[in-house]
């Protein structure tokens, strides 16, 4: 009989299942926001427009789907804001180490002349701000 306490699922991965949950609720948890941020937002249209008199009918499906775009715009403008990071940060790493091994091969000579260079330079420029 398995133990309660282990958290394991009995395969070779040796990651509890408590982090699988909680990365799969990380990755998901935007999704299902907004999931039910649309759909709560489609129900209470759904029921106010028959109650609605017949000018107000138009004005709260332009205001639910008006507030069913937002939702989903924003979402997916975050997503895509936050993939595009993880890419900028992943190329920066590769950068610095091929900077890195370049440097290695480099003669200290250039390296020092290039520190001097880059340091005079922060020196004249006014700081930001």
């Amino acid at each position: 009989m398995a133990d309660p306490r282990d958290t394991r699922d009995g395969t070779n991965n040796s990651a509890p299942r408590t982090d699988r949950l909680i990365s799969l609720i990380q990755t998901s948890g935007g999704a299902l926001a907004v999931a039910l941020a649309i759909t709560f937002t489609f129900v209470v249209a759904l029921v106010a427009i028959p109650l609605a008199a017949d000018g107000d009918r138009v004005t709260i499906a332009t205001a639910a789907f008006t507030g069913i775009g937002t939702i989903a715009g924003a979402y997916f403008g975050l997503r895509v804001g936050a993939d595009g990071k993880e890419r900028a940060e992943q190329d920066r790493q590769e950068a610095q180490l091929v900077v890195e091994r370049v440097a290695a091969k480099v003669d200290e000579e250039p390296i020092r002349e290039a520190r001097e260079e880059v340091r005079q330079e922060q020196r004249a420029e006014p700081p930001a701000g």
